[in-house]
């Protein structure tokens, strides 16, 4: 478990990677890490204003169950990242819920990495609409995040939507992605989006999809498309 911070001045960057298995018995050590989250908000407001500036919070393979995600919720209410990592975290639906409600209340969000943790499709509708009306947000990742209720072809559908107008870079990796001939995903990447970049490795895409993107990517000679994991 480690949290480290840039002190060259240019990001700011709290990155808890790997760590044991909650144990009740670290709980003191948590609040220590809370606190000084809300010690950051004060920082944060000083150095983002510049744009070459970033701060990132990254939480990888660290579960979180309610006690931390109580914890974290009021730590957070005024403590506001440009960047958020969240991966295998084991979350639950009270999870989610604190999630979602700091993307949609952080104003100044515009990477949201969500890995591992599944949402249901109510949960990713509330999603889409966060994204919709979200004022910064620009780069989201959605990788293996689906419940297994949900069909990953109408989540693929419902997030490039409500992200037409903003998402430059979407990553809906591991989702079980199948288009069953339908054309939505060629008729969208034909049609004008502020989309980039897409990486969609790992779902059940066909020869004749791969051909339909293609063609659809053709007239985009300026775009640098990742699709399926490749540039093309």
């Amino acid at each position: 478990m480690g949290i480290l911070q840039d002190t060259t001045g240019e990001d700011i960057d709290i990155d808890i990677n790997g760590s044991p298995p909650y144990d009740p018995e670290f709980l003191p050590h948590w609040l220590e890490f809370a606190n000084a989250l809300e010690q950051y908000q004060y920082c944060l407001k000083n150095s983002t204003g510049n744009d070459k500036q970033k701060s990132e919070l990254s939480l990888s393979s660290v579960n979180l169950p309610n006690d931390l995600v109580d914890l974290l919720s009021k730590a957070l209410e005024s403590t506001h990242f440009q960047q958020l990592y969240l991966s295998w975290n084991n979350l639950d639906e009270a999870g989610i819920d604190f999630v979602l409600k700091y993307v949609q209340n952080n104003p100044i969000l515009k990477e949201f990495h969500f890995v591992g943790n599944w949402m249901t499709l109510n949960e990713i509708r509330r999603l889409c609409q966060i994204v919709n009306e979200h004022p910064s947000i620009e780069d989201l990742m959605l990788d293996s995040c689906k419940d297994t209720n949900v069909d990953g072809y109408e989540m693929l559908r419902m997030v490039m939507t409500a992200g037409r107008d903003k998402i430059k870079a979407l990553n809906l990796c591991c989702n079980d992605i199948s288009t069953d001939g339908d054309t939505f995903l060629s008729d969208f990447l034909w049609g004008d989006s502020a989309l980039i970049s897409l990486d969609i490795t790992d779902n059940n895409f066909d020869d004749n999809d791969e051909i339909m993107i293609a063609n659809a990517l053709g007239h985009k000679p300026s775009y640098a498309f990742l699709i399926f994991g490749e540039i093309m």
